[in-house]
């Protein structure tokens, strides 16, 4: 049985299907916008930062940042 069915059929006859249907289309857009930033962030890299990832970016800054650090 399919997702969209095991929750829209208990409710067959008594709530408005589209109203579960709205929702789960909501649902379904914000987890697809999750992975498209997971992919954007962690895997696909970036020209204007050097073919790095912003992930990797961010971690070399940090990287250099500290050896850089002034020892006091």
């Amino acid at each position: 049985m399919k997702k969209i069915e095991k929750i829209v059929l208990p409710y067959s006859g008594g709530l408005d299907t589209s109203i579960i249907l709205k929702w789960l289309q909501e649902t379904y857009r914000c987890e697809i916008i999750a992975d498209w930033r997971i992919d954007y962030n962690l895997h696909r890299p970036h020209t204007s930062l050097g073919g790095l990832t912003p992930n990797e970016f961010t971690t070399r800054s940090a990287m250099d940042h500290n050896v850089n650090r002034p020892k006091l």
